[in-house]
């Protein structure tokens, strides 16, 4: 994890699927505190988590995950998620 400039960087290659509400949850505590305005997270697609294990949060499932929750106040910060694809 990185702040800096107000802005929350973390690279996720091979954290378990479950424990991203955790990561998501931390994020906003540090939104509302006023000590970030965006989070950035940095996760693997299918085709690159295939290759490491199984159970590792994808940017596809965490993106679908994102819109289910979408008007639950979840994520209450501002978020950019970055796919990390193989060549």
């Amino acid at each position: 994890m990185l702040v800096k400039d107000r802005s929350l960087c973390e690279i996720r290659l091979g954290v378990d699927a479950q424990d991203m509400s955790v990561e998501f949850s931390w994020q906003r505590e540090l939104y509302e505190a006023d000590l970030i305005d965006v989070g950035i997270v940095l996760l693997p697609t299918k085709a690159t988590a295939g290759s490491v294990r199984t159970g590792v949060a994808t940017y596809e499932g965490e993106l679908s995950s994102l819109r289910r929750r979408h008007g639950r106040g979840m994520p209450a910060v501002p978020l950019v998620l970055i796919a990390i694809a193989p060549d």
